[in-house]
Parts: structure tokens; C-alpha cells; sequence
């Protein structure tokens, strides 16, 4: 029998996209995102785009990244920072408590808020199980991508989600959908990624805004050695297509701005 070879390995960095208040254009979160750099990536790609073999290795690199980078964090004062958990790890007992314990102790050292965003693969027998003990590490839990696969409108109204995030601005032309959504889940809408988004959802009496309209994710930056180490490897899949370059963001956080890079 011949040994498979073995998966190519990338380091994940963490990027990070603005959550926008768009009646004033305020930042009042940002939704932490995963970007991975194999050696032979001239810049970070979504994890899309390189998969990982194990998304629950992913969701752990994660956690560790963003507890390295916490003090850098702290310095922009009281925000909201939003992670996203795959539903193999919310499955998986062992490994949600191990990643509940971790964001339980950034948490209590963060000067703002921070939030889960649920799969929408994920099933309702795990979000159940879960639910009590993201709640007393004191998170708040958004239903990531509604409208697509399990995040249904049934999904929305049988937990008290702090936040429904919309799969994309058009989601807002199904009114007997959206009139449903529960007045106690703060709506995000995702995919906004032009100045019609925008002004859609802005009229539809949905100012909380994402996209591409007003930043693409930007990678944090790798200033020194110590950080340097915070990096950690993975296993990836196979290599996809190039990104566009990003566009400016004015953020508090230290960002690098590569003219090519590849962080969709």
C-alpha cells in the first residue's frame, strides 16, 4: 500500500471586516476571520478558497490567535468583536467546551462584548446541548448566514438570538421573511457590496451593515518576533484562484495593507 502524502500546511492569520452602523458610517464591532498562508502563497487566502482538512483545527488556531492578539485589541476600548464557530466543533462536546472555556477567559478580559456566530450547517441537536453554557461564559450568539441551509426562520424564532445576521442585502426584498424576524434580534446584514446594498437595507430600517461596500477584511499585522509565534500551522486543502486587492479601512486596530493581497 503507498502512504498518501501529506497535506501541505498553512499558517492562519487573523483578519478582521468592520461591522458599520451605516447612518453615521460607525465601527462598532468587528467580525474576526481566518486567513490562511501556505509557503507557496504569495498572500493570506480565505479558508474558502485553501481549505482546512479539520475546521475544528481551525476554530481552535483561531481561538489561540485571538488570545495572542487580545492585548492588541483591549487598546481600542469597549467593542464588540464577533467569532465564527463550525458546527463540527459545536457537535463535538469535548471541543466546544475546550473552545467555550477559551472565549470565556477573553471575555472576562475584554473591555467590550463578544459574540459567537453559529453555522448555519449546524444542527439544532448541538445548539441546544450548547446553548446554556455559551450563555453563562457570558456570550452573546448571533445565527450566522440566515437563510441559508439550518439557519432558517424557524431556527430564528425557537432561540433568543442576541443577533441574526442576513445572508445578503437581497434577503430584505422577502418582506412576509424579514417582518418575522423577532424585534429582540439585532439584524446584521451581510454581503452588502455596493451603494444599492446599502441603501436597501438602510431603508428597510436595517442600518447594521458588513461588506465589501465598506471594507474588504484586512489582515492584522505581524510586527515582531513574539507575535510571530502566535502563528499557527495547519492543514489545508488544495489551492484555489486569486483575490482583488483590498480597499482602504480607517480602524483602530494595526492592519496591513499589501496592494495584491488575497483576503476575500
Amino acid at each position: 500500500m503507498t502512504n498518501p502524502l501529506p497535506a501541505p500546511e498553512a499558517n492562519v492569520l487573523l483578519a478582521v471586516q468592520p461591522i458599520i452602523h451605516a447612518d453615521n458610517y460607525r465601527t462598532l464591532g468587528y467580525e474576526l476571520l481566518a486567513r490562511l498562508q501556505r509557503a507557496s502563497d504569495a498572500q493570506p487566502q480565505s479558508p474558502m478558497v485553501c481549505r482546512p482538512t479539520c475546521w475544528m483545527d481551525l476554530d481552535d488556531a483561531m481561538l489561540v490567535c485571538l488570545i495572542a492578539a487580545l492585548s492588541d485589541m483591549q487598546r481600542c476600548g469597549p467593542i464588540l468583536l464577533s467569532i465564527n464557530l463550525s458546527a463540527g466543533t459545536l457537535a463535538d462536546a469535548s471541543r466546544c467546551g475546550s473552545a467555550i472555556d477559551k472565549l470565556d477567559w477573553i471575555n472576562r478580559r475584554l473591555s467590550g462584548a463578544l459574540m459567537v456566530e453559529v453555522s448555519e450547517e449546524a444542527d439544532a441537536a448541538s445548539l441546544d446541548a450548547r446553548w446554556d453554557s455559551f450563555k453563562r461564559a457570558g456570550l452573546q450568539l448571533a445565527l450566522d448566514d440566515f437563510g441559508q441551509k439550518e439557519a432558517t426562520l424557524n431556527r430564528l424564532c425557537n432561540f433568543p438570538w442576541d443577533v441574526c445576521k442576513l445572508d445578503n442585502p437581497g434577503l430584505l426584498h422577502a418582506s412576509e421573511v424579514i417582518q418575522q424576524i423577532p424585534p429582540t434580534a439585532h439584524v446584521v446584514v451581510e454581503g452588502v457590496e455596493t451603494l444599492d446594498d446599502m441603501i436597501l437595507a438602510h431603508y428597510s430600517q436595517f442600518p447594521l451593515q458588513q461588506g465589501y461596500f465598506f471594507s474588504r477584511p484586512r489582515v492584522l499585522s505581524r510586527g515582531g518576533a513574539e507575535e510571530e509565534r502566535t502563528l499557527i500551522s495547519i492543514a489545508v486543502g488544495a489551492a484555489g484562484h486569486s483575490a482583488p486587492a483590498p480597499t482602504s479601512l480607517h480602524t483602530n486596530l494595526v492592519i496591513t495593507a499589501p496592494s495584491e493581497a488575497n483576503i476575500d
